[in-house]
């Protein structure tokens, strides 16, 4: 990867992050509180807040994970580690909380590929250098519950960045094609988490990514679809 590239990659993350803090610092506090859960505990627990930061950590599971264009090349399905950040907030109260959610996610992942003789001599080798990061804005609800619990679900338009570096190597040339893109798809998502002390949540959530970035040049289009999995931690109030 040259270092044009990796500081690219790193302003990119750098935006994503600034924002995400902007916009969840400049979100005002809602302290409604669902009518049921205002009688049933006259301290109601921090699961139901109507406000939550969260952050993700996990795995992402893509399928059909290629690129078309005037190259032809193809990726096979991958895994890339994921990082992410979301807000949401509620506008509606009550035992079903409805509102606006919105974040990030980011991966990055390195895979070669080798075509040897049959002697086991190595005559081609292909390293595909993948960043991916999108935002995303959609609605959302969320369901408190009893000790601490609660579920949540959402869904919305994404805006996806990618950029891929492919270098092949066979032994007499080398040759590098880097191109980036944006490009758009949606996403659907959902979780439980559970209030582990004070306003803190730790739980599970799984997100359905389908998307596509117009990478230009000889990659032509990247098509991203495929789930993600992580840990997640939230301060809800």
């Amino acid at each position: 990867m040259t270092s044009r590239a990796m500081v690219r990659r790193l302003v990119v993350v750098a935006c994503a992050l600034l924002s995400t803090l902007l916009v969840t610092s400049c979100a005002q506090r809602v302290t409604n509180r669902p009518y049921w859960y205002s009688r049933a505990h006259p301290n109601p627990p921090p699961a139901a807040g109507t406000h939550v930061i969260q952050g993700t950590v996990g795995i992402s599971q893509l399928r059909g994970f290629d690129t078309t264009g005037g190259a032809g090349n193809e990726v096979r399905d991958r895994s890339l580690p994921m990082l992410g950040g979301a807000f949401q907030r509620a506008f509606r109260d009550g035992p079903i909380q409805i509102g606006i959610e919105g974040g990030f996610t980011f991966g990055f992942d390195r895979d070669r590929t080798t075509v040897s003789t049959g002697g086991g001599a190595i005559v081609v080798r292909r390293d595909d250098d993948v960043f991916l990061l999108d935002g995303f804005v959609g609605a959302y609800f969320n369901i408190p519950m009893r000790q601490g619990w609660r579920l949540y679900a959402g869904i919305g338009p994404v805006l996806q960045y990618a950029d891929v570096e492919v270098e092949v190597d066979d032994f007499t040339a080398v040759t590098r094609i880097s191109d980036n893109g944006f490009g758009g798809g949606y996403y659907a998502r959902a979780g439980a988490e559970l209030e582990i002390g004070g306003a803190a949540l730790l739980g599970l959530g799984v997100r359905w990514l389908d998307s596509t970035a117009d990478l230009g040049g000889a990659l032509g289009n990247l098509d991203v679809q495929g789930a993600q999995y992580g840990l997640t931690l939230s301060q809800a109030f």
